[in-house]
């Protein structure tokens, strides 16, 4: 795995502009770089990319990318850095995330965002859910058995878990007095 750069850009401006700043970034500099991938984390973008293409990566920013973002007169700061994974399971199987969030990157530089976003996004829980089920690991956990395997209602029952749970951590960091955190329907994980 050849060594991983991140840059960091703060930005307050919209979806639509960030995807944009994502998307020339890409389109014109990593393009060829397979592991790139990026995030949006609050109000700052985080794109990783090899080493090899820092430079080039540095010059697109000087050039146009930072002007474009800031054409509103945006307050945009930058910085960049090593890029060190700190998440346990990625770590565990680091080149398959890698892959994964290149992939994802792209994929979210291409769709149409409103049209297709929630489609995508089913298909991709839907594809996991049923690879990942075909060596009897999750049927294990469902009670599935090898001649029904998971199920559209077992996967169903995942995906609501999933997107619950999310949803409660992000009430809780609001405040208790978030409605979702008071809600009766959300996870219970203490007993």
């Amino acid at each position: 795995m050849p060594k991983m750069e991140e840059l960091m850009v703060t930005v307050e401006e919209t979806f639509e502009k960030k995807l944009t700043f994502i998307k020339n970034l890409y389109s014109t500099v990593l393009y060829n770089d397979d592991y790139w991938h990026f995030f949006y984390e609050y109000d700052k973008i985080v794109v990783r990319y090899t080493s090899e293409n820092f430079s080039l990566v540095k010059s697109a920013l000087k050039k146009n990318l930072i002007k474009e973002l800031s054409s509103d007169g945006a307050q945009v700061t930058y910085s960049f850095g090593n890029y060190k994974e700190n998440i346990d399971i990625t770590n565990k199987y680091y080149y398959e995330f890698i892959a994964i969030f290149n992939a994802f990157s792209i994929l979210a530089t291409k769709i149409e965002h409103d049209a297709d976003l929630y489609a995508v996004t089913d298909r991709v829980l839907h594809c996991w859910l049923n690879m990942a089920t075909c060596d009897g690991f999750l049927n294990s956990l469902l009670k599935s058995t090898p001649e029904n395997n998971l199920n559209f209602v077992e996967e169903a029952i995942i995906g609501h878990v999933i997107s619950t749970g999310r949803s409660f951590v992000s009430g809780f960091f609001l405040g208790n007095n978030s409605p979702l955190y008071r809600s009766k329907y959300r996870p219970r994980y203490d007993s």
